[in-house]
């Protein structure tokens, strides 16, 4: 039973962040006086995509959801996800891994 919880609530955790990207979306394309139709035609991909990508299905492919935001110009949003700078967990583990780096001396991190 515990299982099932824990399960379920990675599951809305993730339903919760695709529901927001969704949103997002949709305020940018709203933003834009498009609608669904020409948003799909300068994207290249169905009406039916869109609607998923902006009611938040999480099986939506990452790909079509890059062509979507590059078509509203907002590519370079995608492009933050799992960046490093924002990683805060990763830049402590990095930290206390690696001790005997001088970490703001590190080229391959700047944070």
């Amino acid at each position: 039973m515990i299982s099932k919880i824990k399960k379920n609530d990675k599951y809305n955790s993730v339903l919760l962040v695709t529901k927001v990207v969704g949103k997002n979306i949709r305020f940018a394309r709203e933003c834009r006086s498009l609608g669904v139709k020409k948003m799909a035609e300068i994207a290249g991909v169905s009406e039916s995509t869109i609607r998923r990508i902006e009611n938040g299905d999480p099986r939506v492919a990452s790909g079509l959801i890059a062509r979507v935001l590059k078509s509203l110009f907002l590519e370079k949003t995608m492009m933050l996800i799992a960046d490093h700078e924002f990683d805060e967990v990763g830049q402590f583990y990095y930290k206390k891994n690696n001790p005997e780096i001088p970490h703001e001396l590190d080229p391959r991190f700047d944070f």
